[in-house]
Order: C-alpha cells, then sequence, then structure tokens
C-alpha cells in the first residue's frame, strides 16, 4: 500500500495491516480508511468511518498518527492497543486497552491510558478520559405491529460507537449511543432482528414480535338511503 490508497470494508469483512516492527491495524466491517504519510519516523492514516484497532509493540520508535472527522481530531502513539471508532459523520471515540494514546482536536490534548476512553464531537476538544463501559446496553423504540409502508424507522441507544445492525443494515451509534436506521420491509409478515456489536466484538442481539405491512388502500362501505322512491 502507499499514501492516498484506501482500505474499504464490506459488511461482514475485515482487512489486516502489518507495517514496521511488528505493528499491526485491523480494519472492521463496514469502514473507510485511508493511507497517509509514509515518512522515515511517522506514519499517518484517516480513518473515513467504521472502526480500526491498531497494536504498536513497546520496542517502538516510530510514531502513528491517526486522523478523522475530516482532519479535525487525531490520535497518536508510539506503543499500546487501542481502537478508533467513527461514525463518520459527528464523532470519534478513542478506546485504550494498552499503553498510551495522545488524543487532539480545538487545540486541547489528553492522555487516554489503559480502560480509558475519549470522545470527540465535530467541532469540540476532546472529553476527559472516562472509563470504557463494561456493558453493552441495548434500548429500541419499536414500530406498530400492523404498519401500511414498506420501510420503517428504526430507533435507539447503546454504547457509542457501537456497530448497529438491522435485518442486514448497518450504522453507527453517534457519541451519545443514539441511532437511526431506515429498513426496508416487504409486504406480508416481517421480523426486525437488531443486533449491536462494541469495539471488543461484544454482541447484543433483541427482536420484535411479527410486523404486519399491508399497503393495500382500506376497504371502505358506503350505506346509503334511496331517496328516489
Amino acid at each position: 500500500l502507499k499514501p492516498d490508497d484506501e482500505i474499504r470494508t464490506g459488511p461482514f469483512s475485515e482487512a489486516t495491516l502489518s507495517a514496521t516492527g511488528s505493528t499491526t491495524m485491523v480494519v472492521s466491517a463496514e469502514s473507510s480508511f485511508h493511507i497517509g504519510e509514509l515518512i522515515a519516523n511517522r506514519s499517518s492514516f484517516e480513518l473515513s468511518t467504521g472502526q480500526v484497532r491498531a497494536a504498536i509493540p513497546d520496542a517502538n520508535s516510530r510514531e502513528y498518527e491517526f486522523r478523522a472527522l475530516d482532519r479535525q481530531a487525531v490520535a497518536r502513539s508510539t506503543a499500546g492497543e487501542f481502537d478508533l471508532i467513527s461514525n463518520g459523520k459527528d464523532s470519534l471515540l478513542v478506546d485504550t486497552h494498552r499503553g498510551t494514546v495522545d488524543v487532539e482536536s480545538r487545540g486541547r490534548k489528553v492522555k487516554v491510558s489503559k480502560g480509558k476512553r475519549s470522545i470527540v464531537k465535530r467541532g469540540a476538544p476532546p472529553s476527559p478520559p472516562m472509563p470504557i463501559p463494561s456493558s453493552l446496553a441495548l434500548q429500541v423504540k419499536w414500530p406498530p405491529p400492523k404498519i401500511r409502508r414498506k420501510s420503517t424507522r428504526l430507533q435507539g441507544t447503546t454504547q457509542p460507537g457501537a456497530l448497529v445492525s438491522v435485518n442486514g443494515v448497518t450504522t453507527r451509534a453517534d457519541a451519545s449511543g443514539k441511532f437511526v436506521v431506515v429498513v426496508p420491509l416487504r409486504m406480508g409478515t416481517n421480523r426486525l432482528v437488531v443486533t449491536t456489536t462494541d469495539p471488543t466484538g461484544k454482541t447484543t442481539r433483541q427482536q420484535v414480535k411479527i410486523v404486519e405491512v399491508d399497503t393495500r388502500p382500506p376497504k371502505i362501505k358506503v350505506e346509503y338511503e334511496d331517496s328516489w322512491q
């Protein structure tokens, strides 16, 4: 790979990149990841959307730089293991599992150490480091059991940055954990299954009872009296 190359992954795939000194980067499903500058002591990359996990060995002298949110946010590290998650719109999450990561935006920098998370919202400085959530909650606002259109707008909340899949349609939860997805339906019986996956691969699943779709116009019965008699 060379500068300006893009790695794009599909719904059920991932890509593993090997770099200098046993450094690896795993690009998760539904992600867009770009190669930036590769110079003597620094390698730079850009995460447009999705998730990448970087593992940089302790015996390393090269700095790895990751940009997101149209390059407004940047994460740097010379040793550690961490996840970067972006919904491609308005948020970047940095979860550190080993070592430390410097996260910078709007002229402010924070150090994110092992077991901590920082969230960057577009146009804002990074949040103070906080513990990475240990559980993956999921709340869904379900549609009514009978609807008259061939799609439904499903919304809910889960862990920020989690990958949400509804009947194969995927999206990323934002920095507040909110998600919205429009799901196509077919005439008749439909079953909606919602699956969320956090950066570590932990999965939660919920499913709703049957949703019936009927787009036929309702039958109208007209009663009248014959006034011509």
